[in-house]
């Protein structure tokens, strides 16, 4: 495998370590058998491969690589110092030979922390004390790489079937986005779980079974014991979970109306909550077919409901997330002037009466339109990151509005003459 890639951008790396006394692999602390582990099979060149392609193959040479090459040197000091009765640890840390560590690259950052010369007994001089104040801040979300590594550690599931679990969470919408944010019905389902379900939530019986199967593999359990086991197990929680079903229903279908609960309507004073239809779901009153009040959901993100109401028209506000844009706390009414002096850009330059709008797509991609639509069809494309604030300034050129982005300000027109210029 090193030969071949010294028909690769990595030949240098590979000459390297063919050049060493003896090549063998490094081992981790556990070891699996249930598949070999992912290795390059040729060279390949970044001027062939492009984008994310060559940045899977990037990643997978350097960790071959890593594996194979020598290990690194460090020499690590260790201090304790009392000052005044009160114990302050300080520890030093120097690369001396980079080993696997100058292969992996840039995915691996090593930084030196160099000690002075000291010898236990000795006085060192404190030059200056300074007490600094935090508050404790809450664990990351999971994403899909963490949450795999954790499944990992509580063994549930295999390396063949996580991913499959994964990608349950999100199409039976338990979880949205990249750090994986529980959506209502997930939190429902798993509170319900966890109080009626006969330990069927509980990680430990999930990796009890895993470990069973694994003891067969390995000849330490019979078949016939475990599925005998396993039936049991599974049969108390499906028997608690069928004896307990009504109270799971009525306890999922309160919660959900809780965390969909918007506020009240201004016209009959009944709730406003998130509601379905055939065209997707929307914000309505409980109090229809009476009361027509009705408001869209927007467009492509997620959403999050808010204790806040809007100063102007007194409508409770929605927490809207979308990919690169920072959160925003909204109105639910998208025509209320506290929600249009966000969006509107700016008059039209193709018609007389309309607005151009910042909208989003059912995807969630953001663009800018007529508010005359369908009589008026100029739209423009928009950079799908960062934030835009409208100048209320129409562009000398070709009249279309100017907009803040970033540090600067810039015509929305992609073709305007002036912009090119």
């Amino acid at each position: 495998m090193l030969e071949r890639l010294k028909d690769s951008d990595f030949a240098k790396e590979a000459a390297e370590i063919l050049a060493q006394p003896s090549i063998y692999p490094s081992k981790g602390k556990r070891r699996t058998t249930d598949h070999p582990p992912i290795y390059p099979t040729a060279g390949a060149k970044s001027d062939k491969m492009k984008g994310d392609k060559w940045k899977l193959y990037e990643l997978i040479v350097r960790r071959f690589l890593a594996t194979v090459a020598q290990n690194a040197e460090a020499e690590v000091t260790k201090c304790g110092i009392d000052v005044n009765g009160e114990l302050f640890n300080a520890e030093g840390y120097v690369l001396k030979k980079a080993g696997w560590k100058k292969y992996y690259g840039k995915y691996l950052s090593t930084t030196n922390s160099h000690m002075p010369v000291l010898a236990v007994g000795s006085t060192v001089d404190v030059r200056s004390m300074s007490i600094d104040e935090s508050e404790t801040r809450p664990p990351y979300r999971y994403n899909q790489g963490s949450l795999i590594q954790e499944m990992d550690r509580l063994s549930l599931g295999t390396k063949s079937t996580r991913h499959d679990i994964i990608g349950k969470l999100f199409s039976r919408n338990y979880v949205q986005g990249n750090y994986m944010i529980p959506t209502a019905s997930g939190i429902a389902l798993t509170r319900a779980l966890e109080k009626h379900g006969g330990g069927i939530a509980d990680p430990d019986m999930t990796a009890k079974l895993e470990a069973d199967m694994l003891k067969i593999s390995d000849g330490e359990r019979d078949l016939d014991g475990v599925v005998k086991e396993s039936q049991e197990m599974l049969h108390n929680a499906a028997s608690v979970i069928y004896t307990e079903k009504e109270q799971i229903g009525d306890e999922i279908r309160s919660a959900l109306r809780s965390q969909q609960h918007i506020g009240l309507c201004p016209e009959c004073g009944n709730n406003l909550s998130i509601r379905r239809s055939k065209n997707g779901n929307f914000i309505g009153c409980d109090g229809y077919p009476e009361c027509k009040i009705a408001f869209p959901m927007p467009r492509g993100a997620m959403v999050q409901t808010t204790e806040e109401k809007c100063d102007i028209c007194d409508l409770p506000k929605l927490k809207i997330i979308r990919k690169g844009s920072p959160p925003q706390t909204l109105c639910v009414d998208p025509k209320c002037s506290s929600n249009t002096s966000l969006n509107n850009l700016g008059k039209c330059p193709s018609c007389e009466n309309g607005e151009i709008r910042m909208m989003f797509s059912k995807a969630g991609k953001r663009f800018a339109g007529c508010s005359s639509w369908p009589d008026c069809k100029q739209t423009y494309p928009l950079r799908p990151k960062g934030s835009i604030v409208p100048t209320n300034v129409p562009c000398e050129t070709c009249g279309s509005p100017v907009i803040k982005f970033g540090k600067g300000e810039q015509c929305i027109n992609m073709d305007c003459p002036g912009r090119k210029k």
